[in-house]
């Protein structure tokens, strides 16, 4: 029922494909026990589609079930809904995604950390 196009993994030849091709899914812990526990990368998003979220795991359907677990943080009150990308290069196409996203909307998803300041960089 979920495998579609979306979860098949990232394009080859290395150009940049947002997320926003792939359909979001409910989520519920139904709809993520039929996910793989494969590698990759997932947008998480509210009930207006915005991505509060963009996170990567070696084992998707473990992280995703994590998520769920979770009570009073951030993505947990937010999130409604979720998409996902199989990729073996799963750390490197979140940091594409998170950048992109601040690229466009100025700021990274709300429920996103930001990024450690390496020292001597201010």
């Amino acid at each position: 029922m979920l495998d579609s196009l979306s979860k098949l993994g990232t394009p080859k030849g290395g150009e940049y494909m947002p997320l926003t091709a792939a359909p979001w899914w409910h989520f519920s812990r139904a709809t993520v026990e039929s996910d793989k526990d494969d590698p990759g990368v997932y947008e998480m998003g509210n009930a207006s589609d915005s991505v509060v979220y963009i996170g990567s795991s070696d084992a998707l359907r473990r992280r995703l079930k994590e998520h769920l677990s979770e009570s009073g943080t951030c993505i947990r009150k937010n999130t409604v809904r979720y998409r996902i990308e199989y990729t073996k290069d799963y750390q490197a196409r979140e940091r594409q995604l998170y950048d992109q996203h601040v690229k466009i909307h100025g700021e990274p998803p709300q429920c996103n950390e930001p990024p450690a300041l390496v020292p001597g960089s201010l």
